[in-house]
């Protein structure tokens, strides 16, 4: 169950069938939809826009993150959208140039355990699942966030945890398995503060049960006869 850590997760037959889906396109229009259809997670895209950028999009992923409805809400918003896979960010390049052209978006690759920027160069750290599902250590990764963002910056963070009742009926075994991922487990609090950052909101906005054909979690969960119950939650967090 474990991956190791620093390395892409996506192979070449993997990007392919991405493209033969239309999965950018599916996820940049279900995420607005998402955004207006839930006020809370609105407002809480409208606060990063708000900050007035630059904004790093951290662990996009093909879903985006936050990318869509930040540029719903303003095309010109300045943003780095970052994935630690090459031909992730390459095809969210080639969308964008399409979608919306003359945007003000950049694409990087790397690995937010080490990013290649220097000190207080963003005004906020964005993500949407991409600390939930990051390979490596998540301790550096919050680190390092915490080192590029201005003094005055913040870390928005739109992430699925277990809930109390899912942790409560998990099985021992499915447990210990998933023990290295501390933010499915809600300890992301203590990460937060030694990473030199402050927690000053917390919201949730609604769960659900995840599907075995939907989430590899969820399938894993199944071979132990479990189910995967989440919460959406949105984190804000200031530079301390």
């Amino acid at each position: 169950m474990r991956t190791p850590p620093n390395c892409s997760a996506w192979s070449s037959k993997d990007l392919l069938r991405l493209d033969a889906a239309g999965v950018l396109r599916h996820n940049w229009q279900v995420q607005w939809q998402y955004a207006r259809g839930n006020p809370q997670y609105m407002d809480f895209c409208r606060a990063i826009v708000a900050s007035g950028g630059p904004v790093l999009e951290a662990a996009a992923g093909p879903g985006g993150g936050n990318v869509s409805p930040l540029l719903h809400i303003n095309r010109d918003l300045e943003i780095v959208l970052n994935d630690i896979e090459p031909g992730i960010t390459a095809r969210w390049q080639g969308f964008l140039n399409e979608e919306l052209p003359g945007h003000s978006v950049s694409f990087a690759a790397f690995d937010i355990c080490r990013i290649p920027f220097d000190e207080a160069s963003f005004g906020c750290i964005s993500s949407s699942g991409g600390f939930g599902t990051m390979l490596g250590s998540h301790q550096k990764a919050l680190q390092e966030c915490a080192r590029v963002l201005r003094p005055d910056g913040a870390l928005y963070a739109h992430e699925l945890v277990l809930t109390e009742n899912c942790l409560a009926r998990m099985p021992n075994r499915l447990r210990e398995a998933l023990v290295y991922h501390p933010w499915l487990f809600r300890h992301w609090d203590n990460l937060l503060e030694t990473a030199g950052l402050r927690l000053c909101s917390l919201g949730a906005t609604g769960r659900r049960v995840l599907l075995p054909g939907e989430s590899p979690l969820a399938a894993d969960a199944a071979m132990f006869s479990a189910e995967i119950e989440v919460e959406r939650i949105l984190v804000v967090a200031h530079k301390s």
